[in-house]
């Protein structure tokens, strides 16, 4: 999979919906000097993400109320930031992405914090 020519094709979709779309102009720009170490990069910052979401659900399984918190706040943090950016803009793709993170975080963050008043108890 060639991941410049999809991302090209995502911007170039964004930008006919979109025409002053900050991000979709921003990838299209810097798609003539993608190098393998951006790929790189891009996907590593995914994986991160994807492995703190994965962790705190995993520490609220293992009833890890310490690393469940710290998890779901970190990733209440992100969650938001990328709310943010993704609603500067806002097409109703990204609008729900944002609040599906959201929702998302306060989930995890409810659950973590059950975990430590069930431990209490």
């Amino acid at each position: 999979m060639n991941i410049a020519a999809w991302a090209q094709r995502v911007a170039l979709h964004e930008l006919q919906q979109d025409p002053g779309d900050f991000i979709a102009r921003h990838v299209i720009a810097s798609l003539r000097s993608l190098t393998h170490l951006h790929e790189v990069v891009d996907g590593i910052v995914v994986a991160l993400y994807g492995a703190l979401k994965g962790g705190v659900v995993l520490a609220v399984l293992r009833h890890h109320h310490r690393v469940a918190i710290f998890g779901a706040v970190l990733f209440t943090l992100v969650a938001l930031a990328a709310a943010i950016v993704l609603l500067r803009h806002p097409t109703p793709l990204r609008a729900a992405l944002g609040v599906l993170d959201i929702a998302v975080a306060f989930v995890m963050c409810r659950e973590a914090l059950s975990l430590r008043r069930h431990i209490r108890t």
